[in-house]
Protein backbone atom coordinates (compact mmCIF):
# COMPACT_ATOMS: atom_id res chain seq x y z
CA UNK A 1 0.00 0.00 0.00
CA UNK A 2 1.27 3.52 -1.38
CA UNK A 3 1.45 6.09 1.55
CA UNK A 4 1.36 9.91 0.76
CA UNK A 5 3.36 12.55 3.04
CA UNK A 6 3.54 16.25 1.73
CA UNK A 7 6.46 18.72 2.41
CA UNK A 8 4.11 21.64 3.69
CA UNK A 9 5.87 25.50 4.33
CA UNK A 10 4.45 26.40 7.57
CA UNK A 11 5.49 30.05 7.11
CA UNK A 12 8.28 31.93 5.09
CA UNK A 13 11.69 31.47 4.84
CA UNK A 14 14.52 33.67 6.63
CA UNK A 15 16.16 35.55 4.20
CA UNK A 16 20.15 34.99 4.18
CA UNK A 17 21.37 38.69 3.65
CA UNK A 18 23.20 41.03 5.92
CA UNK A 19 21.61 43.28 7.71
CA UNK A 20 22.55 47.09 6.84
CA UNK A 21 22.70 48.12 10.41
CA UNK A 22 24.37 45.17 12.29
CA UNK A 23 26.52 42.15 11.62
CA UNK A 24 23.03 39.88 11.46
CA UNK A 25 22.94 37.39 8.75
CA UNK A 26 19.21 36.92 8.64
CA UNK A 27 16.27 38.73 7.90
CA UNK A 28 12.72 37.82 8.44
CA UNK A 29 10.13 38.78 5.60
CA UNK A 30 6.41 39.12 6.73
CA UNK A 31 4.60 39.63 3.59
CA UNK A 32 4.31 43.98 3.63
CA UNK A 33 5.17 45.52 0.70
CA UNK A 34 6.05 48.93 0.11
CA UNK A 35 4.92 50.96 -2.88
CA UNK A 36 5.72 54.27 -3.54
CA UNK A 37 4.40 56.51 -6.91
CA UNK A 38 6.49 59.36 -8.33
CA UNK A 39 4.84 60.81 -11.20
CA UNK A 40 3.76 58.20 -13.26
CA UNK A 41 6.61 55.72 -12.50
CA UNK A 42 6.36 52.66 -9.67
CA UNK A 43 8.80 51.43 -7.43
CA UNK A 44 7.59 48.89 -4.99
CA UNK A 45 9.31 46.94 -2.68
CA UNK A 46 9.09 43.83 -0.07
CA UNK A 47 9.87 44.58 3.60
CA UNK A 48 11.87 42.15 5.79
CA UNK A 49 13.18 42.80 8.94
CA UNK A 50 16.70 41.61 10.77
CA UNK A 51 16.28 39.32 13.38
CA UNK A 52 18.40 40.80 15.83
CA UNK A 53 17.70 44.75 15.85
CA UNK A 54 14.84 44.73 13.85
CA UNK A 55 16.19 47.05 11.08
CA UNK A 56 13.81 46.98 7.97
CA UNK A 57 15.60 45.65 4.68
CA UNK A 58 13.86 46.32 1.04
CA UNK A 59 13.92 43.92 -1.48
CA UNK A 60 12.82 45.46 -4.77
CA UNK A 61 10.09 44.16 -6.69
CA UNK A 62 9.63 47.22 -9.15
CA UNK A 63 12.09 50.04 -10.33
CA UNK A 64 10.74 53.01 -11.87
CA UNK A 65 8.21 50.98 -13.90
CA UNK A 66 5.46 52.92 -15.92
CA UNK A 67 2.14 52.98 -14.17
CA UNK A 68 0.51 51.48 -17.36
CA UNK A 69 3.02 49.01 -17.35
CA UNK A 70 1.86 46.85 -14.21
CA UNK A 71 -1.07 44.35 -13.66
CA UNK A 72 -3.79 45.41 -11.97
CA UNK A 73 -3.65 42.20 -10.63
CA UNK A 74 -0.60 42.52 -9.87
CA UNK A 75 -1.16 45.70 -8.29
CA UNK A 76 -3.92 44.85 -6.11
CA UNK A 77 -1.63 42.16 -4.82
CA UNK A 78 1.09 44.63 -3.55
CA UNK A 79 -1.42 47.10 -1.93
CA UNK A 80 -3.00 43.96 -0.32
CA UNK A 81 0.29 43.02 1.35
CA UNK A 82 -0.55 39.47 -0.09
CA UNK A 83 1.93 36.89 1.74
CA UNK A 84 1.23 35.00 -1.10
CA UNK A 85 3.26 37.07 -3.63
CA UNK A 86 6.20 37.56 -1.11
CA UNK A 87 6.12 33.59 -1.08
CA UNK A 88 6.35 33.37 -4.92
CA UNK A 89 9.12 36.31 -5.02
CA UNK A 90 11.24 34.56 -2.27
CA UNK A 91 10.95 31.25 -4.37
CA UNK A 92 11.81 32.50 -7.72
CA UNK A 93 15.56 31.98 -8.31
CA UNK A 94 15.78 35.28 -10.80
CA UNK A 95 14.84 37.77 -7.72
CA UNK A 96 17.04 35.40 -5.54
CA UNK A 97 20.01 36.04 -7.87
CA UNK A 98 19.61 39.58 -8.77
CA UNK A 99 19.22 40.07 -4.85
CA UNK A 100 22.04 38.16 -3.72
CA UNK A 101 19.88 36.28 -1.32
CA UNK A 102 19.54 33.27 -0.19
CA UNK A 103 16.62 31.30 1.41
CA UNK A 104 17.06 29.17 5.26
CA UNK A 105 14.35 26.91 5.31
CA UNK A 106 15.12 25.55 8.62
CA UNK A 107 11.96 25.22 10.72
CA UNK A 108 9.90 26.78 7.64
CA UNK A 109 8.41 23.35 6.97
CA UNK A 110 6.80 20.77 8.31
CA UNK A 111 6.82 16.81 6.64
CA UNK A 112 2.57 15.33 7.06
CA UNK A 113 3.19 12.07 7.03
CA UNK A 114 -1.06 11.38 7.92
CA UNK A 115 -1.82 8.45 9.71
CA UNK A 116 0.85 7.26 12.74
CA UNK A 117 -0.73 3.81 12.20
CA UNK A 118 2.01 3.28 8.99
CA UNK A 119 4.75 4.14 11.20
CA UNK A 120 4.43 0.77 12.69
CA UNK A 121 5.11 -1.27 10.12
CA UNK A 122 8.52 -2.57 9.34
CA UNK A 123 8.27 -1.88 5.41
CA UNK A 124 6.31 0.98 4.21
CA UNK A 125 6.19 2.71 0.49
CA UNK A 126 5.94 6.34 0.57
CA UNK A 127 5.03 8.99 -2.35
CA UNK A 128 6.81 12.29 -0.82
CA UNK A 129 5.10 14.97 -2.61
CA UNK A 130 5.66 18.91 -2.35
CA UNK A 131 3.20 21.65 -1.88
CA UNK A 132 5.74 24.01 -2.48
CA UNK A 133 9.39 24.19 -3.83
CA UNK A 134 11.06 23.54 -0.51
CA UNK A 135 14.87 22.09 -1.04
CA UNK A 136 14.88 18.94 1.18
CA UNK A 137 17.04 16.01 0.70
CA UNK A 138 16.67 12.39 2.06
CA UNK A 139 19.94 11.45 4.49
CA UNK A 140 20.14 7.91 5.19
CA UNK A 141 20.80 6.92 8.80
CA UNK A 142 21.67 3.16 8.39
CA UNK A 143 21.10 0.93 5.21
CA UNK A 144 17.74 0.91 4.18
CA UNK A 145 16.54 3.66 6.14
CA UNK A 146 16.03 6.83 4.70
CA UNK A 147 14.76 10.56 6.81
CA UNK A 148 14.33 13.67 5.51
CA UNK A 149 16.86 16.85 6.72
CA UNK A 150 16.04 20.36 5.71
CA UNK A 151 18.77 22.29 4.12
CA UNK A 152 21.29 24.98 5.42
CA UNK A 153 20.18 27.35 2.71
CA UNK A 154 19.07 27.89 -0.76
CA UNK A 155 20.63 29.96 -3.31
Amino acid sequence: MLTSWVVMPTCLPLIVRRCHACASERLRANGKFRVNAHHKLLDAWLLALCTECGATAKLPVLERVNVRSVRPALLARLHDNDPGLAAELLRDPVVRRRERIALDWDGAWRLETGAPNDLDREVIDVEVRFAARIPVRPCCSSPGVARFRGPRSSG
